[in-house]
């Protein structure tokens, strides 16, 4: 069975461990990362399958992470996401109109995180 690698930036270290655990459980390799910078780091040296990513981040926003991924031809094509706080209408038009596959909100649960996921991927 082919491991699906997901990359999770989020700077809340709760979220990250809970989702590291939910990712693996269904059958997911996740690789996390506080800021964004580690995940362009991480993202330049592994494959990748989707990226999770918060929208407020300590060393640049969500959406300027955004423009660099997709801005790089090796990485356009690779299904990002937003998991974030920012619930506005506003804030969700402007990270999909950015790029972004699909934008969620926080609280989301498990199940919803799994299935969307498994909508681009499947391990």
């Amino acid at each position: 069975m082919q491991t699906n690698h997901v990359l999770v930036i989020d700077d809340e270290r709760d979220l990250l461990e809970s989702l590291q655990i939910v990712l693996q459980m269904h059958g997911f390799k996740p690789f996390l990362a506080e800021n964004v910078q580690k995940g362009l780091d991480f993202l330049a040296q592994h494959p990748i399958d989707i990226i999770l990513c918060d929208v407020s981040l300590p060393d640049m926003s969500g959406l300027e992470a955004l423009a660099k991924i997709k801005s790089n031809t090796t990485w356009a094509t690779i299904p990002f996401v937003f998991i974030t706080a920012m619930a506005d209408k506003e804030d969700i038009r402007l990270g999909l109109e950015a790029g972004a596959d699909k934008y969620i909100t926080k609280p989301f649960s498990s199940k919803e995180l799994v299935l969307l996921i498994k909508s681009f991927i499947t391990p």
